[in-house]
């Protein structure tokens, strides 16, 4: 068994991202292995919270919103230091890491608070639903855990479909599960992250048991999957193409 601590250490953007797209929202999605009931189990992180998100747009720097948190690094298009708290973003433990998919949602900031307010009657219905299928008080320990990662997964998915994914991608784990530094990047964006391990994986323990003289393979992207085939990023509209516009308006009104 291992402790394994994912850290955000910053996010990269395409500097032509407008930006009123320049704030996200991550979820990522850990599958690992659950040596003591011996499965798979799929632990969700939402970065840095269902009721907030990052903010780079460089206009809202001084807001002071409660529900965002400005992060971006001067005019560069990136993330500047964040808190040790924030930075955690999974923290698992297992024998055994297998795939990770990580999501960046630009937030649409108008009506958040709409979107949030309707997530809170769909949750109140799910608890309700919930708590009818709920047995005795003497077996509750093990079936509420599914429950409630079921319920956290229908908010999770019921707030990102209103917002628009920027970049996704999946990674997924190889042999060498030890401390490393993890860099994913699709289309113009660089999720920057940091696997700690505390202990030893299984992967790596089977092979030192094993003797193999291999030397431990590193996991890798793969951005073939149809999930991580997102839209191009938004681009911000050239002057050019705003005269070129008007241009074509006056003219179909001669």
């Amino acid at each position: 068994m291992a402790l394994f601590k994912m850290l955000l250490k910053g996010f990269e953007f395409p500097p032509n991202l407008p930006a009123k797209n320049s704030n996200f929202r991550f979820v990522f999605q850990l599958r690992h292995f659950d040596a003591t009931n011996e499965t798979w189990v799929t632990t969700e992180s939402v970065s840095p919270g269902l009721s907030t998100y990052w903010e780079c747009d460089q206009s809202k720097a001084n807001d002071g919103g409660s529900q965002a948190k400005y992060v971006r690094d001067g005019a560069n298009p990136r993330f500047r230091a964040i808190s040790p708290w924030d930075e955690v973003i999974l923290l698992v433990n297992s024998s055994e890491l297998f795939q990770m998919r990580v999501v960046a949602y630009d937030v649409n900031r108008a009506d958040w608070i709409d979107q949030l307010r309707k997530l809170g009657e769909a949750l109140i219905g799910a608890l309700v639903g919930a708590a009818k299928n709920l047995p005795v008080p003497s077996q509750l320990a093990a079936p509420v855990g599914t429950l409630l990662e079921k319920l956290r997964e229908a908010v999770v998915d019921s707030l990102a479909k209103q917002d628009t994914v920027l970049f996704a991608v999946t990674y997924e784990f190889g042999s060498n599960q030890n401390s490393q530094p993890i860099d994913l990047q699709h289309r113009g964006y660089t999720m920057r992250l940091e696997l700690v391990t505390s202990g030893q994986a299984a992967s790596v323990a089977r092979m030192a048991e094993a003797g193999a003289s291999a030397a431990l393979t590193t996991g890798h992207l793969d951005t073939s999957t149809a999930f991580a085939q997102v839209p191009a990023p938004p681009r911000a509209r050239s002057g050019k193409a705003k005269k070129s516009s008007k241009r074509a308006k006056k003219s179909a009104t001669r």
